[in-house]
């Protein structure tokens, strides 16, 4: 089961030092489109999911969980580098999840022979 993430990222200057990074989940194998992690109370982006995260907050938010997952994510940066830098940063973020997903995952062996007790 391989593990895919296929994502978009939108860039917009939307005003004098005012530039928006906006990602979007477009598609997902064997994991869910929701990794951008967001607290419940006020709704602003915290990170991108672990395998715990991933695991413990729901894909939809609801207000007796301390986060949720979303689909999107926006942020906006003063500075040109500030938004490079954080685009960046996500999409390396997006590759460990991916990666440690796929790890996951391949934990779960098919089958598995054992012998009791061990030599």
């Amino acid at each position: 089961m391989t593990v895919s993430i296929t994502y978009s990222i939108t860039q917009t200057p939307a005003a004098s030092n005012n530039f928006t990074a906006v990602f979007e989940v477009l598609d997902a194998t064997n994991i869910q489109r929701e990794i951008f992690v967001h607290d419940s109370g006020t709704l602003e982006f915290t990170g991108v999911a672990t395998v715990y995260d991933m695991r413990t907050w729901p894909a939809a938010r609801d207000s007796d969980f301390m986060s949720y997952r979303a689909s999107t994510l926006v942020r906006s940066y003063d500075t040109l580098d500030e938004a490079l830098t954080f685009v960046a940063y996500t999409r390396g973020r997006i590759e460990t999840l991916r990666i440690e997903w796929q790890l996951y995952n391949d934990a779960f062996v098919a089958s598995l022979i054992v012998t009791t007790p061990e030599s």
